[in-house]
């Protein structure tokens, strides 16, 4: 999204910034799982809090991110209603909702996004290619409507990125060519648009778009070339443009470009959307980690050294913090903490240590009873 500026020509620049948020995301995430795994491993409830707390603003602000990209591509208009605006023809038409499309901010920056790509075209075969399928996928020519040129003199709106667009496109909203309801002539090369205008047509005055000259090709190189009118399509790049006239069921390309670049943002924000989504998993599992026990708290110490330590005999100092009786009628005892876990522990102990003493003289009793059991059986013999 960021290395093709034909985003931020249709939707205005602030789309860079969302772009620059997903890798200021992707470079900061890393860190945030680092000390989530490493927290973990050492049960440090202090680093899982700030693993959480991170974690949160991650998932955020990438659900801010894929709102704004989904809302940036809601068409402002009912674009099966508004494409009825681009057959031939219909870009004269005064009706409110044509001109009201035709006129809007929407349709100026998804024009700046069109002639990025036609200037593109002239020396970039992916461009040129986008291009030539956008017309053929839309079954049109050119982005405004054919024979529909309506000079606007207002200045392109502030928000949208116009670095890269012709020239008759950066001047001003809509320039028109010199016949009537004519586009100025555009491209060069294979690209060109130069029609000659009907002789039966009056021709226009010059306009000073339409004859000045454009690095890219936009533009009538040669003001004296009176008998060319223009372009009768608005920047076309495929085969489709031609010296006849147009058929009336022929249209411009505005409302396919829409649609395929807002298919193309809501497939970026879902993406956005699917990966920020994971972070529910890592917060989930991050808070049972903050109230999980240290495995010491929960499992006693089995091994033989325990059982050793715990079989001492208790000093005063330590028997009123394992005997709930001595502590009561110690008035000095200052409990401290942990003293009610220790003295569970220390009772667990006993009691697995007297069962183990229990067991083991029950064995030495049966052995003594099988001993005298053979003793006289041996003096019957006998």
């Amino acid at each position: 999204m960021l290395s093709e500026l034909r985003f931020a020509r249709a939707y205005g620049v602030t789309v860079l910034d969302h772009g620059a948020g997903v890798i200021v995301l992707a470079v900061f995430l890393p860190l945030s799982q680092w000390l989530g795994g490493f927290g973990a491993k050492v049960d440090n409830k202090f680093l899982l809090s700030v693993h959480l707390v991170l974690e949160i603003g991650a998932l955020l602000s990438g659900l801010g991110l894929a709102g704004g990209l989904f809302g940036r591509a809601a068409p402002t208009e009912n674009l099966s209603a508004v494409e009825a605006c681009l057959l031939r023809g219909e870009g004269a038409d005064s009706s409110s909702m044509c001109a009201s499309y035709i006129r809007s901010d929407r349709y100026a920056g998804f024009q700046a996004a069109w002639g990025g790509l036609f200037r593109e075209a002239h020396s970039d075969s992916d461009s040129y290619a986008r291009i030539v399928s956008i017309e053929k996928a839309g079954d049109c020519c050119g982005f405004g409507p054919v024979l529909g040129c309506q000079e606007d003199s207002r200045q392109m709106p502030d928000y949208i990125l116009l670095d890269g667009v012709p020239k008759q496109v950066r001047v001003q909203r809509q320039s028109c060519g010199e016949e009537a309801f004519w586009y100025p002539q555009s491209g060069k090369d294979t690209l060109e648009c130069a029609q000659s205008a009907s002789d039966s047509r009056r021709l226009l005055p010059p306009t000073t778009v339409a004859a000045s000259a454009d690095d890219d090709g936009s533009g009538d190189s040669d003001a004296s070339l009176t008998d060319v009118g223009g372009c009768k399509y608005e920047m076309p790049a495929s085969n489709c443009k031609s010296d006849a006239a147009p058929a009336a069921s022929t249209k411009g390309c505005a409302v396919q470009l829409e649609k395929e670049m807002n298919y193309e943002m809501r497939a970026f924000g879902g993406v956005i959307m699917g990966f920020t989504l994971l972070q529910v998993v890592s917060i989930t599992s991050t808070w049972f980690l903050c109230w999980k026990r240290k495995a010491h708290d929960v499992v006693p110490d089995l091994s033989a050294s325990s059982f050793q330590s715990s079989a001492l005999p208790l000093t005063s100092s330590t028997a009123a913090v394992r005997d709930p009786y001595l502590r009561r009628q110690d008035p000095g005892f200052r409990p401290t903490m942990g003293s009610d876990e220790a003295h569970q522990k220390f009772t667990l102990r006993q009691g697995i240590l007297l069962l183990r003493q229990a067991q083991h003289q029950q064995e030495q009793e049966e052995e003594e009873q099988e001993e005298a059991a053979l003793s006289e059986a041996e003096r019957g013999r006998n």
